[in-house]
């Protein structure tokens, strides 16, 4: 086994699966907090005239934008860290 140092992350390839990752952890608490809703006494009267496409693509689609900025800006962390102290030590089992 060679010991080896993990330096750099693409931070493309990282951003796209963090948006991915975040866009379908969101639909879960999409799909709670318009379940919820329909507890809450002050809007039992209340006609939603929001399209579905706001709450079950939109809102999701935010949360994925906030996903992936969030993981570019910790692969920039990571690269630039690394770039510093010289990255991660592993060993490579091939």
């Amino acid at each position: 086994m060679n010991e080896k140092r993990l330096t750099y992350i693409a931070v493309m390839s990282a951003t796209l699966h963090g948006l991915l990752v975040a866009f379908l952890l969101a639909y879960p608490s999409v799909a709670m907090m318009r379940f919820f809703q329909g507890f809450d006494p002050q809007r039992s009267g209340y006609q939603d005239h929001t399209a579905w496409w706001v709450f079950w693509i939109m809102v999701p689609a935010v949360f994925a934008l906030f996903g992936g900025i969030m993981t570019a800006l910790s692969c920039l962390a990571y690269n630039l860290s690394a770039k510093l102290l010289g990255g991660v030590r592993y060993k490579d089992q091939t």
